[in-house]
């Protein structure tokens, strides 16, 4: 009976358009020049701040603003996964002002907006319109206190599916009594997502084995203990690994994760899409297209700069779509193939 309802709440999540495999969504209607902007003259100046390299994210960014008419300049500063390069970025960006500032995930963003109830003591940038893509929460981190207004220079698109439905998705794959998760306790939004799985797996009977990488003397998280961690994680127990909305693990360190989670045996799910694509990669996703965040960050910036809307005006709501996502060779190297429940409704990962 549990097992038939879980079932039942994935399918009605797919059926009301939270899960939607393969479907083109409206961002991409609107990538493809629907209501296209007029051309500006001269171009905005737009800053980028990320924690590693451009991806599909900016990608998509670029292309909806391209494809608006909307005529930009870029300019791009990169961590290097290294917060503390953060407040000599936010200096830069206070000697010469861009028109917006674009920033990928919850640490940049936090460094470059700081948390809404911060003191305006000049750490953070806050009258320059900023866009956020790949935050998982923003209402937890602190970067807004709402998502229907932030009441400040700040908005963006939350990522995540609800990890009530996260959870349904595992358990219609493969019945689990203990899941591991591996995390970044430097990364808030690591923490965050822990913190607030853990009592939702347990209210469906699920033991979460949680395990934090180690810090390095700078506070960075030490790659090299990966694979004992996820080693022991096997050892103690855990029938499958949640990797999580997480730079680190999720990104940075994601192909040792998931080679590791492969050398012990232990079924992965992954939360973002990259973690899927990789190879090796996670064995299960339910995922938000790094695509979509892109244009729906492009969507917004378009607002800001050509129509002057206040960011505070733009409301930060998550994405609607995700996709549901089986890495095939993953899956036949487990000998752990889907049932017909996620066959009919994913998309399939074959390299």
């Amino acid at each position: 009976m549990i097992r038939r309802s879980r079932r039942a709440f994935l399918r009605h999540a797919l059926a009301g358009g939270l899960v939607v495999a393969g479907a083109a969504g409206p961002l991409q209607a609107l990538a493809a020049g629907a209501g296209a902007s007029p051309t500006h003259n001269p171009p905005f100046r737009i800053h980028l701040v990320l924690p590693g390299v451009e991806g599909k994210q900016e990608e998509a960014f670029r292309y909806y603003l391209l494809e608006h008419g909307v005529k930009a300049e870029f300019t791009v500063d990169s961590t290097g996964d290294d917060p503390g390069r953060l407040p000599a970025i936010v200096a830069r960006l206070k000697a010469d002002p861009p028109d917006l500032i674009y920033t990928t995930g919850t640490p940049t963003t936090l460094g470059i907006a700081g948390r809404y109830d911060d003191p305006d003591d000049g750490r953070f940038i806050r009258d320059i319109p900023i866009v956020f893509t790949t935050v998982a929460d923003p209402v937890a981190a602190g970067i807004l206190p709402s998502l229907d207004s932030g009441a400040r220079n700040i908005t963006g698109s939350g990522h995540l599916a609800p990890l009530q439905h996260q959870l349904s998705t595992i358990l219609t794959y493969r019945p689990v009594r203990t899941i591991g998760v591996l995390y970044n306790p430097a990364e808030p939004n690591a923490v965050l997502t822990v913190q607030q799985l853990e009592p939702l797996a347990n209210a469906q009977g699920i033991r979460l084995l949680k395990s934090a990488v180690p810090l390095d003397a700078s506070g960075r998280p030490r790659p090299e203990t990966v694979s004992g961690l996820i080693a022991d994680l096997a050892r103690k127990g855990a029938e499958l690994l949640y990797i999580g909305p997480d730079t680190f693990v999720a990104s940075r360190a994601g192909p040792a994760v998931t080679q590791a989670a492969l050398d012990n045996r232990l079924p992965s799910f992954s939360a973002v899409e990259a973690t899927m694509r990789l190879q090796p990669g996670a064995l299960l996703g339910l995922v938000s297209s790094e695509t979509d965040q892109g244009l729906a960050a492009g969507y917004k910036a378009e607002q800001i700069l050509v129509q002057g809307r206040h960011p505070a005006t733009l409301p930060s709501h998550p994405l609607a779509r995700h996709s549901l996502l089986v890495n095939v060779p993953v899956a036949s190297a487990l000998g752990s193939y889907p049932p017909m429940e996620i066959i009919t409704l994913a998309d399939f990962v074959t390299r």
